[in-house]
């Protein structure tokens, strides 16, 4: 491209684990993996905020910085400069492995994940692991060992007697040869609905937006601690793995898309009776040509069902129902504005657009806590989102998995030889909403009176009686819960940044 240079290689990952911001002053234009090093005097930006309390807020707004002097370089976008002017230039694209049998697909997969582990050896192959219990992490803590990695296996349990993590990491950890750590459970170590910061804490003024990992910093200091005490200087996790490997319904609307309207309507119409939906409005929802920007659209006014959810572009997004009029009327602005210069999906189909959108979240989530834990000398990362094995599952046909056995069939066969067949063959999965309850059952006071003197009631964002009087109900749906404990976090953290 002729007459473009790339300024100081300046560079965002495509799953958002690294971003890049910038901002021109006086023809000068600074850059920053940090958008607080940017921000200068600028306040707020309203409509920024207001976004933000919606919940599982897509990508194009998510990404946004807060503060208006501030721009993001884009997901896979280098920035560059061409005849004085500054932008994006795409750098990341899928591979091509549209033609890729199931079993070619698994080999590459292997030699991808054995690169992403072997790199991130420290000195003497020291590294540091989760052991949770689950697929993802517990394939990797295999893998790690199997390249000659010297690693110390960690792990936090929850005391909800019907999660089986524990048993299935202490299995694990009886075949490995590595240490095994048990942390103190994220039942007792929970820090979800805190109103306060604790001394110490590393979330407002180091962390580029309200983070979504808060909850879990009293673990994640304990597991740094740890590690430093071991010299390891690097900790891998499973993040990313429930993205890339679980089939997710989304697939029968790419399988219809891409001609075997059959095989998709007939998985969704398994799938619609297992739930309990209704037969044929799940599979109009399947079928369904509405763009991204509409989709938005109609989502600000009425949340989706849970069948129009699982086959959208955006499940689980809408307006917050503890917004302000204003706030509503702000983020339907925004929505109903970007819609009107369109919104491009990822990807053509549902299925790896609803990838790619949870995987930049979770980039988003190491992204923060390494900024956040900078000063500690350990890096928290996630091999499941290295590039290379990003094109190669964004290149991959959507269906590939489909009939297969396995809940994570491509990953399962990928570790054929390298991790045990028992860990595929989990009928469930860990599930950790009962520490949830736990810790909004502890805090419901804390909140009553941190949500009485809100800032964001103050500037008009949240609806106080929205909120308040949800506080006093004798019981709250999970979603309601999530719900909350973003918007404590985003209370918590704007209080932080402003000072307040």
């Amino acid at each position: 491209m002729r007459g473009i240079s790339t300024l100081s290689a300046v560079r965002s990952a495509f799953s958002t684990s690294t971003l890049c911001y910038w901002t021109m002053e006086d023809g000068v234009v600074r850059t920053s993996a940090s958008q607080l090093d940017l921000r200068g005097s600028a306040p707020l930006d309203p409509d920024r905020l207001s976004l933000e309390t919606c919940p599982n807020l897509p990508s194009v707004f998510r990404l946004r910085p807060f503060w208006a002097n501030v721009r993001v370089v884009a997901p896979g976008h280098d920035l560059v400069e061409a005849e004085g002017c500054v932008g994006d230039r795409r750098w990341w694209q899928a591979g091509e492995h549209q033609d890729a049998t199931f079993e070619e697909a698994a080999g590459r997969l292997r030699h991808a994940l054995r690169t992403a582990v072997e790199r991130r050896l420290g000195p003497g192959g020291l590294l540091g692991a989760d052991l949770s219990g689950g697929m993802d992490s517990t394939s990797l803590a295999y893998l790690a060992e199997a390249v000659g990695g010297q690693v110390a296996h960690f792990h936090a349990g929850t005391a909800d007697a019907q999660n089986q993590d524990s048993h299935f990491a202490r299995r694990a950890a009886a075949e490995l040869r590595g240490e095994f750590m048990e942390l103190p459970s994220f039942t007792s170590t929970l820090d979800a609905f805190a109103t306060t910061t604790r001394n110490g804490e590393r979330s407002g003024r180091s962390v580029s937006g309200p983070p979504a990992w808060r909850a879990n910093m009293p673990h994640l200091q304990m597991l740094f601690e740890q590690e430093r005490a071991r010299d390891i200087r690097t900790h891998i996790n499973g993040l990313g793995g429930d993205e890339l490997f679980a089939l997710q319904p989304a697939v029968m609307s790419s399988l219809v898309q891409s001609g075997a309207v059959a095989v998709g309507l007939r998985s969704a119409a398994r799938l619609a009776r297992a739930q309990r939906w209704p037969v044929l409005r799940t599979l109009a929802a399947v079928c369904s040509t509405r763009t991204l920007g509409a989709e938005l659209v109609a989502r600000v006014h009425a949340d989706a069902g849970p069948h129009a959810d699982a086959f959208g572009w955006a499940p689980g997004f809408g307006v917050s129902r503890f917004a302000s009029a204003q706030t509503r009327a702000r983020v339907e602005a925004q929505i109903r504005g970007q819609a009107s210069v369109g919104i491009e999906p990822h990807f053509p189909d549902k299925a790896r657009h609803q990838m790619a959108e949870s995987v930049m979240f979770q980039g988003e989530v190491v992204r923060q806590v390494n900024e956040a834990f900078a000063d500690e000398g350990v890096r928290w990362e996630a091999p499941f989102l290295d590039d290379e094995i990003l094109r190669l599952m964004f290149g991959l046909s959507s269906s590939i998995s489909v009939g297969q056995r396995h809940s994570k069939p491509l990953l399962a066969a990928s570790m054929k030889g390298l991790a045990p067949d028992w860990i595929f063959s989990r009928e469930d999965k860990g599930e950790y909403s009962a520490d949830l309850f736990t810790a909004f059952a502890s805090r419901i006071d804390g909140l009553k009176s941190m949500f009485r003197e809100s800032f964001l009631i103050d500037l008009d964002v949240l609806n106080p009686d929205a909120i308040l009087n949800a506080l006093e109900m004798p019981m709250l749906k999970t979603q309601d819960l999530f719900e909350i404990e973003q918007l404590a976090t985003l209370e918590l953290w704007v209080r932080e940044v402003e000072g307040a």
